[in-house]
């Protein structure tokens, strides 16, 4: 992310032997991206305008390393375009999330003032002169308008608690390696007898205990999920792991979406 030197941490992943001084380093990288990545998060969010159909926050002393992390982010959280940007040396340097169904690329290409530019249809980078800034807020702001989309809804497997086994998630592994064309599908649990509720860290993240004793995670919970909270639940949309945890391995399912009655 732009933090440190890179050779230092490549350096630590190549040496044979555990170099204690590597080590500290990337720890001390790591946990410095983490409070950036927060701070900045907190400050975005606060800036976001959830009326809008696509949000774009700038600030001119954010991190250009960290405004992807802090645009996925709210992408997730809101489930609309979002652009997050910063100054430096001149340019504005901004990094585009977007839901699936929203073509970023389609969307950005009659901007005429781009310095640089590239992306695919869920994620961009660009930048432009910071004396075009006023421009580009206008061009997005008009074009929101006639762009037409529709968040695309994932093909779904379903599934039911009982059968979410340690065996059964495990023997998906020999059809390994997912990837582009070839994706871990996301599984649907219907109807889902939800025996407890957590919430921790204030609120931002979900764990629903079913009968059946799995756990779902839902995390970083979406502005859609945090109005419907106390509405009944008709499934649970998401991907499944194994977790290890003082050395004992248990199913998790991580949430995607949730589908309300």
């Amino acid at each position: 992310s732009n933090l440190a030197n890179v050779n230092n941490v490549v350096r630590y992943f190549l040496n044979d032997k555990v170099d204690l001084s590597f080590v500290h380093q990337v720890e001390a990288i790591n946990e410095k991206r983490k409070d950036l990545s927060s701070k900045m998060a907190m400050d975005a969010l606060s800036r976001c305008d959830e009326e809008k159909d696509i949000l774009f926050i700038y600030n001119e002393n954010y991190h250009e390393g960290i405004v992807g992390l802090v645009s996925g982010q709210l992408n997730a959280q809101f489930e609309k375009p979002v652009i997050v940007s910063t100054l430096s040396d001149g340019l504005v340097r901004c990094s585009m999330r977007a839901p699936e169904g929203f073509n970023c690329m389609e969307f950005l290409k009659d901007f005429p003032l781009f310095e640089t530019a590239g992306g695919h249809k869920q994620a961009a980078g660009f930048t432009f002169l910071d004396e075009n800034l006023k421009e580009f807020r206008q061009y997005i702001d008009t074009k929101i308008q006639v762009y037409q989309w529709k968040k695309e809804l994932k093909k779904t497997l379903y599934i039911s608690p009982e059968e979410l086994t340690l065996s059964q998630v495990k023997s998906l592994d020999v059809l390994r390696p997912f990837g582009n064309g070839f994706e871990l599908p996301s599984f649907e649990i219907e109807n889902p007898l939800i025996k407890n509720i957590f919430d921790f860290q204030n609120g931002k993240h979900r764990k629903y205990i079913l009968e059946q004793g799995l756990q779902c995670m839902d995390f970083n919970q979406s502005i859609e999920h945090l109005r419907n909270k106390n509405k009944a639940i008709d499934s649970l949309i998401g991907s499944i792991s194994i977790s290890n945890y003082n050395h004992k391995e248990s199913v998790n399912f991580t949430i995607d979406s949730i589908k309300y009655k």
